[in-house]
């Protein structure tokens, strides 16, 4: 499916959507609207990853005691610049003109909530997020 083209999908087709690294692909307005679109075709989820540009420390710790490692994690926006990583992105999350917030309010207008959230602290330019219809 192209999404830079006008579509419609019937309501409540798929039981769950997944887009990864793909809205950003869009100019953002465009973005939204395809977002608003698949929430209306999902019948509960719509799975996605974002690009979320930051600087960032990750410290990840593992004790002989613990069965998992811990991670400590500090990311900072790049929000004095407009420069996605990638010369084929519109926007990313993070620069200048396009917080977080920004983002997440486009999903509640979507009609969407945010059932979980993730940032791998070994790669944390992936942001992910568990969508549910509302």
């Amino acid at each position: 499916m192209d999404l830079t083209q006008d579509f419609t999908l019937r309501q409540d087709t798929f039981d769950v959507i997944v887009l990864f690294q793909v809205l950003e692909h869009l100019p953002y307005e465009q973005s939204e609207l395809a977002l608003q679109k698949l929430a209306v075709a999902t019948k509960e989820y719509l799975l996605i990853s974002i690009p979320y540009n930051t600087e960032y420390l990750a410290i990840q710790v593992k004790f002989s005691f613990l069965g998992r490692p811990r991670h400590l994690f500090i990311n900072v926006p790049k929000f004095w610049t407009k420069k996605p990583l990638s010369d084929y992105h519109y926007w990313e999350i993070g620069l200048k003109g396009y917080p977080k917030q920004r983002f997440l309010n486009s999903v509640a207008k979507a009609g969407l909530t945010i059932k979980h959230e993730f940032i791998d602290p070994s790669n944390p330019y992936h942001y992910f997020l568990i969508l549910q219809k509302t």
